[in-house]
């Protein structure tokens, strides 16, 4: 009698074990799942972060062919009464690290320097907004001012502010042009943009580019400027409204 309850007790504890084996082989195979699945997103993350690389490196370029080909008509122009206007925007542009925040409403306490404290934690709040490091941007802010004449009825002038380094600047132009700001500015009802600093000719280069490329378009193709500080041309088919407009004018 003894014998057959001793037989009972261990078929009972192995049947016990038979379950928990069974339980640990199914751990077993969710874990062995899970491990593919984060193989996967790592896979995924290392090709966005591969992407993103590239995107930094081909914005870099684009400056430095900006820098050179600067470079080039200041050594022309060097020997010429405009020459050292040249040189001097050679200059500004070696040292630009300014960047233009718009979209942000003005203080209207009456101290200057209050302003001028708003102005600042503002352009802080737009680049953080955007995706960039709180302290690294507020650190690296020099000075902030605001554009054109204070007026009561216009209380969004831009605001010119000028970054500690040139690094920090790209970085910031980089964050300006992310989904992130604008998905920001559609839920906050805000239209923060972040915009280089341009030179006078900067600024006449892209008004002659989009003028040629509004002359350009025509035939259902419609021609558009890309970028600011190094801008491109680029072409798409014409929508129907806007095939539409171009038979109506």
């Amino acid at each position: 009698m003894l014998v057959k309850e001793e037989l009972e007790a261990m078929k009972k504890t192995i049947a016990g074990l038979q379950k928990e084996n069974k339980q640990i082989k199914e751990q077993c195979r969710l874990l062995k799942a899970d491990n593919n699945d984060l193989k996967t997103k790592v896979k995924e993350i290392e090709e966005r972060q591969n992407k993103a690389d590239m995107r930094v490196d081909s914005a870099m370029k684009e400056v430095h062919k900006s820098h050179e080909s600067f470079a080039d008509k200041l050594k022309k122009n060097l020997g010429n009464p405009g020459g050292q206007v040249v040189a001097r925007e050679f200059a500004n542009l070696q040292d630009r690290r300014f960047n233009i925040i718009r979209g942000v409403q003005e203080s209207q306490a009456d101290e200057g320097l209050d302003r001028k404290e708003h102005d600042r934690c503002q352009a802080v709040k737009v680049a953080t907004e955007a995706g960039m490091d709180r302290h690294l941007f507020e650190g690296s802010v020099v000075t902030v001012r605001r554009l054109g004449k204070r007026n009561e009825e216009h209380s969004y002038r831009p605001m010119l502010v000028k970054l500690s380094s040139q690094d920090i600047r790209e970085q910031t132009l980089l964050a300006g042009r992310s989904q992130k700001i604008k998905d920001y500015n559609s839920m906050a009802s805000t239209r923060y943009r972040i915009d280089p600093d341009l030179s006078k000719e900067q600024m006449e280069d892209l008004k002659r580019m989009r003028e040629e490329a509004a002359n350009k378009s025509g035939n259902g193709v419609k021609f558009y400027v890309v970028g600011r500080e190094n801008p491109v041309m680029r072409s798409r088919q014409m929508t129907e409204e806007e095939r539409q407009k171009q038979e109506e004018s």
